[in-house]
């Protein structure tokens, strides 16, 4: 894997929220399908930081990775967006923000 990050969407356009970058490492960091990376988590020397999101704002969250050892030809690039919305009992949930309801985030996550 290159990287992962985690924006967020503002008026004045997106503003990172949490970065990882592995361009370099040694072992690489490989990603299993289904795998995790805990949001604001470190690897090696990167600095750890708590990350709060808020309800009812916009997130995108973006990879790149490597399919072999040659990254100029195997390279695959990921883009999803999110939100967190309130459940019936209170705690946040996040929802998937399909690419037709960007535009309607306020009434897929209302805040």
């Amino acid at each position: 894997m290159r990287y992962v990050s985690v924006s967020q969407k503002i008026d004045a356009g997106p503003a990172e929220v949490w970065y990882l970058k592995f361009i370099g490492r040694k072992p690489p960091v490989l990603l299993s399908p289904g795998g995790c990376l805990k949001l604001g988590s470190k690897l090696g020397g990167q600095a750890a930081r708590k990350i709060a999101l808020e309800p009812g704002r916009l997130y995108t969250v973006s990879m790149m990775g490597d399919l072999s050892d040659d990254p100029v030809s195997s390279s695959r690039h990921y883009e999803g967006r999110f939100c967190l919305a309130r459940g019936p009992d209170g705690r946040n949930v996040v929802r998937q923000i399909a690419d037709d309801a960007r535009e309607r985030v306020d009434e897929v996550c209302p805040r």
